[in-house]
């Protein structure tokens, strides 16, 4: 409860999901309710004078957070906490409730934040016992013209194994917040497996695992092994709208189980795989070997609407099945990558090497929404690039410099023709381990550089301009079509320090944040706004979580993650409201774990994943007439006042203001991005009285927004 809050409170939905909801309840059908709309979040405007309390979740979770607007006061707030027996605050800051039942509810302390020129600018914060069961927030300096978000969401943080060796190498988010992830098992009674397609290991030194954690992160839904007598490995997942879970991977030997198999045999050593299964856990829907007589790995796999999976991995194999047309169907050298795609039912698609006369892999897959695909990896000299020279532009950089530079390839939807093609890389050794698309289809690409001229000689870099002790993690951004060669590079920055650091997994949101996970061995790696207990290193290595700001030059947050000993995040994802998944492995027994599901290491090495709160909450887009604008301070008694809104898009905003008989008194136009935002009109001049002001909003994209018109008092 909110002690001395607005009892009625204005509610709206905001966040539009695509589902709908009819409800037939009764025989009198004026009763009924159709098409009744879904929402991702609830805003509650004016709890308190100028803030607005948004809740925002899934059944089993909810979050919520204070938006504290300018000139208002966020020590107003007080939270009632009813029904607990105790509230207390442990050392991290945590709060804690302790309820009758012997059970405890734990909120993790406040992130509280303003948001300058785009930037996200931290505030100190805190949670501060005000009486019993009463709790307020202690927020230091910060700017009072700016809004101010405090959000104090429960985040989760769980160990998942068995009594031996398990580790996670991918991880996928639904649109209801579930968790997906696979790995590696070589654990019996793996958590959750009973009762499903493959409730025991297989017989071989590892099998792959994939788990469904649910939304609140308190249990696992299901389990299920994959595997034979061999060794078997899972790397990347996908799933789609439906729930089908779809996975890649590599295996050896015989008894990979299949179904619907394009491939129904190993063709020889190591092979990779593709297999999709059922929402439930409970069957295959699909299941192929692909391969031949040498080795093969499937790296990545990704999935579009339809249920068609485009995978990418490593081939050995000359006779590697590719199909007729592709734009590569013979092996370049002794090894190549590979990229494949199969139909909702399994059916090859098509299936082509990519790769030169050096050693190639392709180890991150990503896909527009058109179907096209884009792949990155390592690549060696003689790499097919292209385009190399007019009458198209050439690529961004066009020969390798170092013994293996990074890759990027965009191929069509049928895999008949390579797009584009660039090496990304210095005079050292370099490798990109993950990719991802932002709403632009801008490439963002992720992993390791042994270059300090990373990434091509002449490219200027920012935010972190010059590599630590190589190897360092890095982050590199490319428009395709935007000029060729250096001009389609967008930014690049290094990411690390002075030992050991690489980045494994790769994810990027609506405002062109980029987040990346990995593995760092450095003492000094850079930290902002770093986890409760993660300024450290402390360890052998720690896994570590960074987001980039959409400009590439700066680091909005970056965090340690794990125990004393060695751990690795190896995938990372988004749900819609931009809170964080990490997946990845650990050997410590002190790993930070949050409302587990599994509080300590069953094993060896144990899989983990973590969900962190949103750091760059998604903006909250308008309603069909937007939400209420606001003037302050009000009544208007100062030389100027400030007339908050939200833009849901970039363009222009007008303010005019009217006197009492409706002349125009004066009259602000000015260019906005997308956001809230805010325009200052001069009050100083006006005569003391009641004025109207109206906003106009006309967006680039040609839609226009009249708000009603709205009343305010000058005094002096």
């Amino acid at each position: 409860l909110l002690k001395g809050s607005n009892p009625n409170p204005a509610v709206r939905g905001a966040g539009l999901l695509t589902g709908k909801s009819n409800y037939f309840l009764g025989n009198d059908s004026k009763k009924w309710q159709t098409n009744v709309p879904h929402y991702s979040k609830v805003v509650y405007s004016q709890v308190y004078p100028g803030i607005d309390m948004i809740y925002e979740g899934d059944p089993q979770q909810l979050e919520y957070s204070f938006i504290v607007a300018p000139g208002a006061d966020a020590d107003v707030i007080r939270m009632h906490f009813k029904g607990a027996d105790r509230v207390s605050l442990d050392r991290e800051g945590k709060l804690i409730l302790s309820l009758k039942t012997g059970h405890e509810v734990a909120f993790k302390a406040p992130v509280v934040f303003q948001t300058i020129a785009g930037e996200r600018i931290p505030v100190r914060g805190r949670f501060v016992l005000a009486g019993r069961n009463l709790v307020r927030f202690e927020i230091g300096d910060y700017i009072r013209g700016q809004e101010l978000v405090i959000d104090p969401s429960i985040a989760y943080s769980s160990y998942l194994g068995g009594t031996v060796d398990d580790r996670a190498f991918a991880i996928d988010v639904d649109g209801s917040g579930n968790a997906y992830l696979t790995g590696a098992t070589a654990s019996n009674l793996f958590p959750g497996a009973a009762g499903q397609f493959q409730a025991a290991n297989g017989g071989g030194a590892s099998d792959v695992f994939v788990t469904k954690i649910n939304a609140a992160g308190s249990a696992v839904v299901w389990s299920t092994y994959l595997g034979g007598g061999g060794n078997d490995q899972g790397n990347g997942i996908a799933v789609d709208a439906l729930g089908i879970v779809y996975i890649t991977g590599n295996t050896t030997g015989v008894g990979y189980p299949t179904a619907a198999a394009f491939q129904a045999a190993n063709g020889g050593g190591t092979d990779a795989f593709v297999t999709a299964i059922n929402a439930a856990g409970t069957a295959l829907v699909y299941s192929t070997y692909l391969g031949n007589a040498g080795t093969e790995n499937g790296n990545a796999i990704a999935v579009d609407a339809a249920g068609i999976a485009y995978v990418a991995g490593l081939t050995t194999s000359a006779a590697f099945p590719v199909s007729v047309g592709v734009f590569q169907d013979t092996i370049g050298g002794a090894n190549d990558g590979f990229v494949a795609s199969f139909s909702a039912a399994g059916g090859r698609r098509y299936a082509s090497f990519i790769g030169g006369t050096g050693s190639d892999q392709a180890n991150a897959i990503a896909i527009d929404s058109l179907g096209n695909a884009y792949v990155s990896g390592q690549a060696a000299d003689a790499f097919p690039i292209f385009p190399l020279a007019p009458p198209s532009a050439a690529a961004f950089k066009t020969t390798v410099t170092g013994a293996f530079d990074a890759f990027i390839v965009k191929v069509d939807p049928t895999g008949a023709n390579r797009l584009y093609s660039t090496y990304v890389g210095g005079s050292g050794i370099d490798d990109s381990s993950a990719i991802a698309l932002d709403s632009a289809n801008n490439v963002y690409i992720t992993g390791f550089t042994f270059s300090a001229d990373f990434p091509k000689i002449g490219y200027a870099t920012i935010g972190q301009t010059t590599i630590g002790t190589a190897p360092d993690a890095y982050v590199f951004k490319l428009r395709i079509g935007n000029g060729g060669g250096s001009s389609d590079g967008v930014y690049s920055t290094y990411l690390g320090a002075s030992t050991d650091d690489r980045a494994m997994g790769i994810t990027v949101d609506g405002a062109g944040n980029a987040y990346v996970s990995g593995r760092t061995t450095s003492g000094d790696f850079p930290t902002v706004n770093p986890l409760p207990g993660q300024t450290v290193l402390g360890a052998t290595a720690k896994a570590f979580i960074t987001e980039v700001g959409p400009t590439g030059g700066t680091f909005v947050f970056s965090t340690y993650l794990g125990g004393v000993t060695d751990q690795a995040a190896q995938g990372i994802a988004l749900d819609s409201s931009n809170n964080i998944y990490v997946a990845g492995w650990t050997n410590s027994t002190d790993f930070d774990t949050t409302v587990p599901f599994q509080a300590a290491n069953a094993g060896a090495f144990d899989a983990f994943v973590t969900k962190i709160g949103a750091v760059s909450p998604v903006l909250l887009a308008p309603s069909a007439s937007g939400p209420a604008s606001y003037i302050y301070p009000s009544p208007a008694n100062e030389a100027t006042a400030n007339i908050v809104y939200t833009m849901a898009e970039a363009g222009y905003a007008e303010i005019r203001v009217y006197n009492e008989i409706g002349d125009i008194v004066t009259k602000v136009t000015e260019q906005k991005l997308v956001g809230v935002q805010s325009s200052t009109i001069r009050t100083a001049w006006l005569a003391p009285g009641v004025y109207f002001y109206l906003l106009h909003l006309n967006y680039d994209s040609g839609i226009s927004d009249r708000r009603k018109l709205k009343k305010f008092v000058v005094k002096h």
